[in-house]
């Protein structure tokens, strides 16, 4: 998705030498980049990448579009897959470090000029 595209970018210019992309749907790789169609929940698909690439970090971006996401494709990607991709970076000796990157939906984005605190209330469920 866009906020992947974005994290590419980033660690392309930071010259990470490795950047292994895991989605749901497929992409054709690109320099420097390799594209794996599959599921975060699917442990044994997560071991065997960060094994076979000797990773050192991973970075979860997990999520599935809020507006057409049904509840449980919600609660496999953004906790099964996250707590999937926790316990494997866990049992890998290679990772180092763990980024989760949250949805935005979380805060109240909708309103404008808005700049969210961790003091504040979340939103009604129904806007995330």
């Amino acid at each position: 998705g866009g906020v992947g595209q974005h994290i590419v970018r980033m660690l392309k210019a930071h010259d990470v030498p490795v950047i292994v992309g895991l989605d749901l749907r497929s992409s054709p790789d690109t320099e420097g980049v390799l594209h794996v169609q599959g599921s975060v929940t699917d442990a044994s698909l997560v071991a065997d990448l960060i094994a076979e690439h000797s990773i050192e970090a991973v970075v979860s971006s997990v999520m599935p579009d809020l507006r057409t996401a049904p509840a449980p494709a919600y609660q496999a990607s953004n906790v099964d897959g996250v707590r999937t991709l926790l316990s494997c970076a866990k049992e890998a000796a290679s990772v180092h470090s763990f980024v989760h990157i949250s949805s935005i939906a979380v805060t109240n984005h909708h309103i404008p000029s808005h700049a969210a605190s961790e003091q504040e209330p979340l939103p009604p469920p129904e806007t995330y």
